[in-house]
């Protein structure tokens, strides 16, 4: 049975939301999930990796995040200016929380580290730094990818590595197109295991995913001000029907 859904892409800066056929199979016991998706010509080449969330268009409270396991592109006319690509995918999350997307950003890239890891936090945070120095630090970890839950007073993303409520970590933003890092301290207020409501989950029971929700501790100005005219943009983007560009 093909189910319609709305794909949002996790691309780097650009979030591409496009309309797309589910389907669900089985195959000798196995489950199979596969998305037919038809693009226009000129837009981003979808590619084996990437990961994906997906809302049922009728039932926008369903969701699912998913991984991108391989791309084929369907036989098409040369002239036409659309063709169509068949998306065999790996579910790694579900959740029928209306409020669980409410404002799904990508393009804002985070880091993050235990403040027992950081040799002098008040000096760090004080420092002046860019994107390329924080790459060399190994007690920083970056989320499982620029996809942010957020809003001005804190944030929520994916990892590997669980964090216990209230702890304090030291939060690296950078916006995009920028280079500088937004530095801040950010109280965790929420760990949750993200578990695969899907039948026969295809996720390795070595492979363990957890939702991180963090409020900011004194933002600076500038994370406060980036945030709240991104809020700003998404409404308008709502408001005025942009699909692509936000």
């Amino acid at each position: 049975m093909r189910e319609r859904i709305q794909l949002m892409r996790v691309s780097h800066p650009i979030l591409g939301q496009y309309e797309a056929d589910f389907l669900y199979q089985e195959t000798e016991g196995k489950p199979t999930y596969t998305v037919y998706l038809t693009v226009d010509k000129i837009d981003p080449v979808v590619i084996a990796g990437e990961r994906i969330v997906m809302t049922w268009l009728d039932d926008p409270s369903k969701h699912a995040r998913a991984k991108i396991q391989s791309v084929t592109r369907e036989s098409a006319q040369d002239q036409d200016e659309w063709e169509t690509f068949q998306l065999t995918l790996e579910i790694q999350s579900q959740s029928n929380d209306l409020r669980h997307y409410p404002r799904l950003v990508g393009g804002f890239k985070l880091f993050y580290s235990l403040l027992d890891k950081i040799e002098n936090v008040e000096d760090w945070l004080e420092r002046d730094e860019e994107e390329s120095q924080l790459l060399h630090q190994e007690n920083f970890i970056k989320p499982l990818d620029d996809l942010l839950n957020f809003s001005v007073s804190g944030l929520s993303f994916e990892t590997q590595a669980p964090l216990d409520i209230s702890t304090v970590i030291a939060c690296a933003i950078i916006q995009p197109d920028k280079v500088e890092l937004i530095k801040c301290l950010a109280k965790v207020t929420r760990c949750a295991e993200l578990k695969d409501e899907l039948q026969d989950s295809e996720l390795s029971k070595d492979e363990k995913y957890y939702q991180i929700a963090v409020h900011f501790i004194s933002p600076p100005q500038i994370l406060t001000q980036a945030l709240t005219e991104l809020t700003l943009r998404l409404q308008r983007r709502e408001t005025e029907g942009v699909a692509h560009e936000i």
